[in-house]
């Protein structure tokens, strides 16, 4: 309860549906660490690679909006009663994520705008849902030592694996090519640089 809505705490009931909208590094990271502390949780990606990422980091459903024809009503209908997600994380950084994002979230949910756009992005809301849906509204950016420190605990307690995140391994000599490898958005998760090789 009071002030402490939007943050996941087990068995707390607000937090009982999460969406994580992006299937990459943060976005798989927020359905682990959802997962971890007991909530049902949907993950919207794009990729085939993603789906098979995000089934692993413990999604309960996968939504690819390359296959279906609208991400919102896929998340809604597969929703508690169809109405919506307790809470929706967005991980994209893309105007039309942190549109969906708001058209995800039940009456009286939070959505954190997780991933930056860029920078003189305009994004269009539906005032009228949000003014009388009561929603939340939050943009996460900097991290506080207590979330550091919880962050610690996941992994010290193995709910959180970070070698998860590893699809790949590259010496130094190979760096630029990973680096330019990564631009085209690959589906790579992250690829361990291992010096001296």
């Amino acid at each position: 309860g009071g002030g402490r809505r939007g943050r996941a705490q087990p068995g707390v009931g607000w937090w009982r549906t999460v969406t994580g909208v992006g299937g990459g590094p943060i976005g798989l990271m927020f359905v682990q660490v959802a997962k971890a502390t007991g909530c049902n949780v949907i993950s919207v990606v794009k990729r085939d690679s993603q789906v098979a990422a995000a089934k692993r980091m413990g999604a309960h459903e996968v939504v690819q909006i390359t296959k279906v024809k609208d991400a919102v009503e896929a998340v809604r209908l597969i929703s508690p009663e169809k109405r919506g997600s307790d809470v929706v994380v967005e991980a994209v950084g893309r105007p039309e994520a942190w549109e969906w994002a708001i058209d995800m979230v039940r009456k009286g949910g939070t959505v954190n705008f997780f991933g930056g756009c860029a920078s003189g992005t305009k994004v269009q809301m539906d005032t009228n849902r949000w003014h009388y849906s009561e929603v939340t509204l939050k943009a996460t950016f900097h991290h506080t030592p207590e979330t550091v420190r919880k962050a610690f605990a996941l992994i010290a307690e193995k709910k959180i694996r970070s070698t998860d995140y590893i699809t790949g391994e590259a010496p130094l000599s190979r760096l630029q090519q990973v680096l330019r490898h990564m631009l085209n958005r690959n589906g790579d998760i992250k690829t361990a640089i291992i010096p001296g090789h």
